[in-house]
């Protein structure tokens, strides 16, 4: 930020404004990202159309925000309105549209909704499959693999849940790290899929 501000390129500035409002969320301090996030958001509402993506982008944020802060509803109410006006499910073209499902499916899972988030996590994991140059290294297939694993988890169906969880593992180790927090997410539920299918 103290970079872009003295190049005097706003949206830069703005992209970064979104970057610390994403990591103050994940911090829990909600008040400073949604701060931080309306900097960005009015950068780019000036012109809507050039910067959809960011929009797009900032919308997801304050889903996650939303359900933080304890509004379920009015999060997975975000999700399936950025899901509409991307065309799903219609249409599976739309760019970031994979992001957008998984957030959704993230949304469904934390609400309680696990048929909904498997829902959203297959047809993430089949953008991610159709989009990576190898599924067994590609941190998006990974995630998307992933959640549908928990969705299928909470749902009973524990086989299906343990292959997608084993799928997980190997695509998330291979594309974001071993010691990455959804690589960890993804062995332990693993872990325990196969010490309950051998109770």
């Amino acid at each position: 930020l103290l970079l872009t501000r003295a190049s005097g390129n706003v949206v830069h500035s703005a992209m970064r404004h979104l970057l610390a409002a994403r990591a103050m969320a994940d911090l829990g301090r909600h008040g400073e990202s949604i701060q931080r996030l309306a900097q960005g958001e009015a950068v780019w509402s000036a012109d809507p159309k050039q910067h959809a993506r960011m929009l797009q982008e900032a919308a997801m944020l304050r889903a996650q925000l939303q359900h933080d802060q304890g509004d379920g509803v009015g999060a997975q109410q975000t999700m399936r309105a950025l899901l509409a006006r991307a065309g799903y499910p219609a249409a599976m073209a739309a760019p970031g549209l994979d992001r957008l499902l998984r957030m959704a499916a993230r949304i469904e899972l934390r609400s309680g909704d696990a048929a909904g988030a498997e829902v959203f996590a297959a047809d993430a994991l089949r953008l991610a499959s159709k989009n990576s140059r190898t599924e067994t290294s590609s941190g998006d297939v990974g995630l998307a693999a992933l959640l549908r694993a928990e969705a299928r988890a909470k749902l009973g169906r524990g086989a299906e849940a343990e292959a997608d969880a084993l799928r997980a593992a190997e695509a998330l180790r291979n594309g974001v790290g071993a010691e990455h927090a959804d690589t960890r997410r993804a062995r332990a539920l693993l872990a325990e899929l196969q010490a309950s299918a051998r109770r």
